[in-house]
């Protein structure tokens, strides 16, 4: 996330009296009144967000594909989203890391994933050249960075590339 989409989700926050805690994650399960953090200090709170970090849903693969997941549990896929030496089998979306690209894990970037992986599953079965990500997808060597941040019913910060729009 760009720093300034950070800066102005914080400030809308804080006027509204939330408290943020960051830099730490939630251990374990939430309960009613709050949850135990990272760090070991226990947070009290009427609801709680985590934010960030997630593992993927890779573990049905682990017994024949161990060598082909990264630390964290996503699949490496090379620069057709393809499995490293199987061209028949596509990863795509949350599940996959395509080091290349670098992209954020969010809608529209598996969305691009589909995009290409299916016009490669087709080229595939026609014989043609692969496509490759995400050139395939967007035309261009980068995926777009388009996020946006709801803040309540009436306010949010989007995110296109470099330009940040708040209100």
């Amino acid at each position: 996330m760009l720093p300034s989409v950070g800066v102005k989700v914080e400030r809308w926050m804080k006027r509204r009296g939330v408290r943020l805690v960051l830099g730490v994650g939630v251990e374990g399960a939430m309960r009613d009144n709050g949850c135990t953090l990272s760090d070991g200090r226990e947070l009290t709170a009427d609801i709680v967000y985590p934010c960030t970090g997630f593992k993927p849903n890779s573990a049905v693969l682990r017994a024949h594909f161990a060598e082909h997941l990264d630390p964290s549990g996503a699949v490496i896929v090379n620069d057709h989203l393809q499995l490293r030496g199987h061209p028949r089998i596509y990863a795509l979306g949350d599940v996959m890391v395509h080091g290349a690209s670098g992209e954020a894990k969010l809608g529209h970037t598996a969305e691009l994933n589909a995009h290409c992986a299916a016009a490669n599953i087709r080229r595939q079965m026609l014989g043609l050249k692969l496509l490759t990500y995400p050139h395939g997808a967007t035309g261009i060597d980068r995926s777009p960075r388009i996020f946006c941040v709801s803040l309540g019913k009436h306010d949010a910060v989007l995110a296109f590339n470099q330009l940040v729009l708040a209100g």
